[in-house]
């Protein structure tokens, strides 16, 4: 089978040594996979190939691998790991990683502690950017789930506690989702004034993607797994083995196969549309920050009060 990978080299600091991103030594090889079917968004699907060793420069996640499984954990407790651009770019460079490492067969996307998988947004942080900000906040975002469905390996979600907001998204880009029994999922982004992400649209039913979107809806894991959003639901204390048992089975198949498998997957979200949705979908996230509504429902939830919506856009 012919391959569609090319090779080119990039000296040394073409890519930056910017906080959350690997810096690439000289000499690296990165592969564009230039014909492939994981042009998700309209974006290159870029495969960086490391030598080995840790990601450097990474503070919001942590990066390990153990008997073929990669595990990146969003390592922001404090926060209740909430996502913003330099968590979202951590990630990245993880899965980059784990994807050139032959050694790695699964990778395992968990939070940190017991409260949060992650809590969507980081709220506080969202409220002080501007809108060329915010659109550079959600390509990132829209960059990390697209990289998932592109990986030429599974990823599994370790959904450890409340999984909302943007997190929903970024669990439900994941190939299979395991959560504790005490998880709930939603797109929240309504009760601040924004609009939720469509990841999940193809998975479920439009009646119930409406009602989570346009009220907030949040599911238990048990809701969730009864209509199909995530795969299996366990005690706290049997997590990690549920986790371990998908990952076994993945590691005994064909890494080949598995890579194809990926590959199918991804172009049937792109066929069936996805990609344009996604992409309209973005520019109404935009339009809904630019409101007065969005600053209005933030500074709400952060002082802790109801908020007081007036129903316009950028003050008109």
């Amino acid at each position: 089978m012919q391959s569609n990978t090319h090779f080119i080299r990039v000296p040394e600091d073409s890519f930056g040594g910017a906080p959350g991103q690997a810096r690439l030594s000289r000499g690296a090889v990165v592969g564009l996979r230039s014909q492939s079917p994981l042009l998700l968004c309209n974006s290159l699907y870029v495969s960086v190939l490391h030598e080995g060793g840790p990601v450097v420069g990474l503070r919001n996640v942590s990066y390990d691998v153990s008997g073929g499984t990669a595990t990146i954990i969003i390592n922001r407790p404090e926060r209740r790991n909430s996502l913003d651009k330099a968590t979202y770019a951590e990630i990245q460079a993880s899965l980059d990683e784990a994807n050139g490492d032959p050694k790695v067969g699964v990778v395992v996307l968990t939070g940190s502690g017991e409260q949060a998988f992650a809590s969507g947004a980081d709220l506080k942080t969202v409220n002080t950017l501007e809108l060329d900000q915010y659109r550079d906040y959600l390509e990132t975002n829209a960059a990390t789930r697209t990289k998932i469905y592109g990986l030429d390996k599974p990823v599994i979600a370790r959904v450890n506690g409340a999984c909302l907001g943007g997190a929903t998204s970024l669990a439900t880009s994941c190939d299979i989702v395991v959560a504790v029994d005490t998880a709930r999922f939603g797109q929240t982004e309504i009760n601040v004034g924004l609009v939720g992400g469509i990841d999940h649209f193809w998975t479920l039913g439009k009646a119930l993607v409406s009602e989570m979107m346009l009220t907030g809806r949040v599911l238990s894991a048990q809701e969730a797994l009864q209509v199909g959003l995530i795969n299996r639901v366990v005690p706290r204390e049997e997590l990690d083995a549920a986790v371990d048992e998908y990952a076994q089975k993945i590691l005994s198949k064909s890494p080949y196969g598995i890579a194809l498998t990926k590959r199918i997957l991804a172009f049937s979200l792109q066929a069936s549309g996805f990609s344009q949705a996604r992409a309209f979908q973005f520019e109404m996230v935009l339009q809904a920050f630019q409101s007065d509504d969005r600053r209005e429902g933030i500074d709400a939830f952060i002082e802790r009060r109801p908020a007081r919506y007036q129903g316009r856009a950028d003050g008109s």
